[in-house]
């Protein structure tokens, strides 16, 4: 039996599939890294780890792990210098010696490597993940892994930022591996983005708005292993859907509501976020700013100008300059721009300029985000599911 066979039968072997790789490690980094611990010796690859790992800094000198070359020389000896340096040279200065953990954990788990006369040698499995972009080894690795999932996720709720994927991407790791706090959730989160960007499967805009490429759709669709959800899971994606529906729905609302119905909707919505004092001031005739709020930040009353603008166009930083402008007029410290559109890159840029008031930007995307989360112009309707509790039967048994 081949070694990529036994890899695989002892992971068919499990019921479930089980992410167990905290520090997932880009793709092109384990490729990097085989070549580099392929024909090296064990023992000296994991004295180098482990000299790695009992580096440590203190609050009055910090270690800057950044610069491999300062730091391999200045705190290495011997063989793990050489071999460190070998690293870091090999790679082009591209994997620092310092983050290989997620790598080594990978190729060990998925038994890319293995060790024959105290040597490292590649196994079948291995050799395939090396020279097979999206082959065998790569597609039970992302199956085991998550990646298909956070694909699924991705292709639901796009174009969308971290934390639109974070609820479902708990639950699914509340269920499927041992990770329970959500530090963990987020970092693993985090990691597997940046895996999927730098294979193209997954594009990341300037707006940190994530959505999946060509390539990405292609692979989730074609190479995905089938697998039949269950209803709870059934329901869960129906509720993606129904989400990505009511948001649409709320688009076209926004697209065609008349600006005064505009301006109170964004007064709610102020109320909502606990701000005190909201007032409408477009009737008076305040050019550039439509409402004046307060809010408590700390032991201090904060007062805030906000401008409202629906409409398809691109916000350009002339309107907030203008913004920025009237803050003094009405005793404000900051401000805010509220759009059913975007904003361009310049206004974002301005937006938090040095030494200059702050200017919060709500692009409509946000918005509608915002008014779902304070359930204006939305209403939330709770469905109950139930689920037979093994637990409570397992105790009857014990008794």
């Amino acid at each position: 039996m081949t070694d990529k066979a036994e890899s695989s039968n002892k992971n068919d072997q499990s019921s479930e599939r089980r992410v167990t790789i905290p520090h997932f490690p880009k793709s092109k980094d384990v490729r990097l890294l085989l070549r580099f611990w392929e024909a090296k010796n064990l023992e000296e690859v994991t004295g180098l780890r482990k000299s790695i790992q009992s580096l440590r800094g203190t609050p009055q000198k910090p270690v800057d792990w950044s610069n491999p070359q300062t730091w391999i020389s200045e705190r290495l000896k011997g063989k793990d210098r050489e071999l460190a340096s070998d690293m870091w040279n090999m790679s082009n200065h591209t994997v620092n010696p310092r983050h290989t953990d997620g790598a080594w954990t990978l190729c060990r788990r998925f038994k890319l490597l293995k060790e024959k006369r105290g040597v490292l040698k590649l196994t079948d499995a291995g050799q395939d993940f090396l020279q097979n972009e999206f082959g065998e080894s790569e597609v039970e690795i992302d199956s085991m892994e998550g990646i298909f999932e956070l694909l699924r996720l991705i292709e639901d709720y796009e174009p969308c930022q971290p934390k639109h994927l974070l609820p479902d991407w708990s639950t699914y790791l509340m269920q499927h591996s041992n990770n329970k706090t959500e530090s963990v959730f987020k970092d693993t989160l985090n990691r597997r983005l940046v895996n999927l960007i730098y294979r193209g499967l997954v594009c990341k805009s300037e707006k940190n708005l994530y959505q999946l490429s060509n390539s990405g759709r292609s692979y989730l669709h074609q190479t995905s292993p089938s697998s039949s959800p269950n209803e709870q899971d059934e329901i869960v994606m129906l509720a993606r859907k129904q989400i990505t529906v009511i948001k649409n729905q709320l688009r076209e609302r926004l697209s065609k509501i008349n600006p005064a119905d505009f301006e109170e909707l964004i007064g709610h919505l102020l109320r909502k976020m606990q701000y005190q004092d909201v007032t409408t001031t477009s009737s008076s005739g305040d050019a550039g700013v439509d409402v004046v709020a307060s809010i408590e930040m700390g032991i201090t009353s904060v007062k805030e100008v906000v401008q409202v603008k629906r409409h398809s166009r691109t916000i350009q930083r002339i309107v907030l300059d203008a913004l920025r402008g009237s803050l003094r007029r009405f005793d404000a410290v900051r401000g805010s721009i509220i759009t059913t559109s975007k904003f361009s890159r310049g206004t974002i840029e301005a937006a938090t300029a040095s030494g200059e008031p702050p200017i919060t930007l709500i692009d409509g995307e946000t918005l509608i985000e915002l008014l779902i989360e304070h359930e204006l112009g939305v209403q939330k309707q709770k469905v109950e599911v139930l689920c037979v509790d093994s637990d409570f039967f397992s105790t009857l048994s014990e008794n």
